[in-house]
């Protein structure tokens, strides 16, 4: 277990939309505006002061608008706040921030071993092919606490540790697929992955819902990885990371990124930093 840096008590309703991240400040990564919690901004801006400025060192590259991203089946979209990818720190994956849209899951798709605390499901096989950091898995595991993790072989075990570290690092889960790797505990949760859409477009959802942080039992975490079938690209979707203002639950406590299965090479987004994973927000990585 980890260490429970302190304890803060909020009450707060739960609403069924997620806040738009648009506002009458310049957005996150834009001209004149904040740069991403990794310190990067758009393509074509560089990170300065903590603001997103000229660079004309920064080169970009625009995303393939064909992932899909925007096929929801609950009709909500996908809107990008950004269009260009930003430069990965590192592996080869370029980002994009968007507005979260969260699939919802219906009977029949709980994972069984991911529902308890510090747990984590068997390894279960993949809808569809799919390549991660160029190498074709054929399965995946789901842990309790934030992570999913992807093979390519039958050896190894799936991990279920709490204890979330900087990656790329030989000592975190391999194959690792964070959107929200913390000490997480089960209220009345659910652990969901299931595949949406059709043949060649489909998306297999692996979703967190109604998760609670260890010593933080005022939080309460939705959220959601998408695999997308053709394009090998990856989406995290933050639904609802409640109370608002609480900083473990934007992720002062979380690594949020990918991890390929030998260890060797990443993409850190965040590592404990506070606003991270804010409701609303959706993080797209394309190969």
């Amino acid at each position: 277990m980890k260490h429970l840096p302190w304890a803060v008590v909020v009450s707060i309703g739960c609403g069924g939309a997620t806040s738009s991240l648009l506002d009458d400040q310049a957005a996150e990564g834009t001209r004149g505006g904040p740069c991403y919690p990794n310190n990067t901004c758009n393509a074509g801006l560089a990170c300065v002061a903590n603001l997103c400025a000229e660079s004309d060192a920064a080169a970009g590259e625009t995303l393939a608008e064909d992932t899909g991203a925007a096929s929801i089946d609950t009709g909500a979209v996908a809107d990008a706040v950004s269009a260009d990818a930003d430069s990965a720190p590192s592996g080869p994956y370029a980002q994009t921030t968007l507005t979260a849209a969260c699939d919802t899951l219906g009977d029949g798709t709980n994972v069984a071993g991911a529902n308890g605390d510090d747990e984590s499901s068997a390894k279960l096989a993949l809808p569809f092919a799919f390549k991660y950091f160029g190498v074709p898995v054929t399965q995946y595991s789901m842990a309790s606490n934030g992570f999913a993790q992807l093979w390519d072989a039958p050896s190894g075990s799936p991990s279920k540790t709490p204890d979330n570290i900087a990656i790329p690092a030989s000592g975190a889960p391999s194959g690792m697929v964070a959107p929200f790797w913390d000490d997480l505990v089960p209220q009345f949760s659910e652990a969901r992955a299931g595949a949406l859409g059709t043949a060649p477009n489909r998306r297999f959802v692996i979703s967190w819902v109604h998760w609670t942080i260890k010593g933080e039992t005022s939080t309460r975490l939705t959220f959601q990885a998408k695999f997308f079938e053709t394009t090998n690209v990856i989406e995290f979707h933050y639904c609802a990371m409640a109370p608002d203002g609480n900083a473990r639950a934007t992720g002062s406590s979380a690594t949020i990124g990918l991890q390929n299965l030998a260890g060797t090479a990443g993409v850190q987004i965040s590592l404990n930093t506070t606003g991270a994973a804010p409701t609303g927000r959706a993080l797209r990585f394309t190969p």
